[in-house]
């Protein structure tokens, strides 16, 4: 679907230019999923997950999370 097109893009960008680990690109999908599905929903995301989040919003800026 659109959304996992989206959030392959969004942590395929990041993967490269934040240097990710295989790990690290496998959470950067999820978070780019589950920032997607909420900002699709109107609703920002919970997280302690600052950094991350913060840099999946440059570069989708319609969602929104609140750091914990």
């Amino acid at each position: 679907s659109q959304l996992w097109i989206e959030a392959g893009v969004i942590s395929g960008i990041l993967a490269r230019t934040q240097n990710f680990q295989p790990y690290q690109r496998k959470e950067c999908l999820n978070d780019a999923l589950i920032y997607l599905t909420a900002a699709r929903s109107g609703l920002p995301v919970l997280t302690a997950n600052r950094d991350e989040f913060d840099l999946i919003q440059q570069i989708a800026p319609d969602g929104q999370f609140v750091h914990l």
